[in-house]
């Protein structure tokens, strides 16, 4: 049974994710009519090469979530507060002189990524997106306190408001300024998060002053040692998305870069409606075992429990999106766009099986237990980047998007298997729920129909067609006993 907070917590998130969801596929929308998919491209590479500089953080974002929430589960609302103001200095101190050293270096990059007809515009563009990413590094800082009081639905809020502001500000300032006018919109877009956050925090943390100007380096200390660990995460999950990109751009073009840019984020809002509402469980495990509690005795069944909702949630998603992907291109393109269904259908496939490492990812980040997770990363990491390289040289951008999906499935296959492991479970018998094969076969096969369906009608049939079948399959997929016990559940 959910308790109430937890509830309003996921509830809030689904929302967040649905609206900012449908904010996106209306922005990437306009900006292909207006911009063109290779403009879509190099405002991708731009943000991706700038994101770099965020491995200068020393983890310490990453960590305010953890060590928020143990003092909130201590009541020192004392080293609340000091832990968000130091963390706040140290990082508009840090990333500001890091931000202002990378401006040159990050050139370098885009000569090397960007073709020479788009290179002008990439470096016009290049230093909003650094001063936006420093705003928002002290965004990431608040909404962190937020999700340590487990206040997550008030994050939600900021998110939702912020997201629609940058929608609204680019449909208004793109047909005067162009891509210029979406460089705008974002950095409008990470004031308004980082004010209304900060806003928001002193509202449940009252030992906040009206600005963050307090430094304690004891309090930072214990911070950095948690942080490091997943500053690690973070390096490898850089190599990752920027190095695809990167590659991508080079390798592919900036046509399908911007195509698998849109893909890329057409997939991962949908895999936040799973990832986001299970991150609500790292405050809960990190203030229990600032109490003490004994979660690793009943980790075990905590674990069951969740990778079976995980599990169900993703094959009903994912295979939704599948089946929707010919209809989705056709909505979003105005026509049948090859590259961003096979592209769509790669990142799908990869995504799905990295979406049910949830549990275990967001268990060991609340009990700080993150070697797995390091190991796990680095394999998606460095080993995606290596494939997707060699893939680019044989396929191009085809290639390069398989490759970086074996490295994906890899890594998320040797986290899940450490974690059965661990919590003294049957490998691989794990893996498939009871009950969820004949969902799994039914999702395969519609998936592959749908698509072949896609490939035979008109644009306008697909259209009508498609969302037919799809809507068919969820009503089917909400009589699963798996969904009906969800559903009892929140309404409980």
């Amino acid at each position: 049974m959910f308790s109430a907070s937890i509830s309003r917590n996921v509830t809030a998130t689904l929302l967040q994710v649905i609206i900012t969801g449908i904010a996106y596929f209306v922005l990437y929308r306009f900006m292909y009519m207006h911009l063109g998919v290779d403009q879509i491209g190099v405002w991708s590479i731009v943000l991706a090469s700038t994101s770099v500089s965020r491995l200068a953080d020393l983890g310490l974002s990453a960590s305010v979530v953890r060590h928020v929430a143990r003092a909130v589960g201590e009541g020192d609302n004392e080293l609340v507060g000091t832990t968000i103001e130091s963390t706040t200095v140290s990082l508009a101190v840090l990333m500001g002189a890091v931000l202002c050293g990378s401006y040159f270096p990050l050139r370098y990059v885009l000569e090397f990524s960007i073709s020479s007809s788009a290179l002008d515009l990439g470096l016009q563009i290049l230093p909003y997106a650094l001063v936006s990413l420093w705003v928002s590094i002290l965004s990431t800082v608040f909404l962190g306190g937020l999700d340590g009081h487990q206040r997550i639905d008030l994050r939600a809020t900021v998110v939702i408001l912020s997201v629609l502001l940058y929608l609204v500000l680019a449909v208004a300032l793109v047909p005067r300024f162009g891509l210029m006018g979406i460089a705008y919109a974002q950095i409008a877009q990470a004031l308004a998060s980082a004010s209304l956050s900060w806003l928001m925090l002193r509202r449940v943390a009252q030992a906040l002053p009206l600005l963050p100007l307090h430094w304690k380096w004891r309090v930072l200390k214990p911070m950095i040692g948690y942080g490091l660990n997943m500053q690690i995460i973070a390096v490898m999950s850089f190599l990752f998305d920027p190095v695809t990109k990167l590659v991508m751009g080079k390798l592919g073009g900036m046509d399908s870069l911007g195509y698998y840019e849109m893909a890329s984020k057409l997939v991962l809002q949908f895999r936040s409606l799973v990832v986001e509402a299970n991150r609500v469980v790292i405050p809960i495990i990190a203030g229990a075992d600032s109490q003490t509690e004994r979660y690793q005795d009943k980790g075990g069944l905590f674990f069951l429990a969740s990778y079976q909702i995980v599990f169900f949630c993703s094959v009903v998603l994912y295979s939704s999106l599948s089946m929707l992907m010919p209809a989705i291109s056709v909505l979003w393109t105005g026509d049948f766009a090859p590259k961003l269904v096979i592209y769509g259908q790669l990142l799908i496939s990869g995504w799905f099986i990295n979406t049910l490492i949830g549990p275990a990812f967001f268990s060991n980040v609340g009990t700080g237990q993150l070697r797995d997770n390091v190991v796990s990363q680095a394999i998606i990491g460095a080993g995606g980047s290596l494939m997707g390289c060699a893939g680019g040289l044989l396929l191009e951008g085809i290639g390069v998007v398989t490759g970086v999906i074996v490295g994906l499935v890899c890594g998320s296959i040797y986290l899940l298997w450490r974690h059965v492991k661990s919590m003294g479970l049957e490998w691989p018998a794990t893996l498939l729920p009871k009950g969820m094969l004949p969902l799994v076969i039914g999702a395969i096969f519609g998936s592959l129909a749908l698509n072949q369906l896609g490939l035979i009608v008109s644009p306008v049939n697909a259209l009508i067609a498609i969302p037919v079948f799809v809507l068919l399959w969820n009503l089917l997929c909400a009589v699963h006993p798996v969904s009906r016990e969800l559903i009892r559940q929140v309404r409980q």
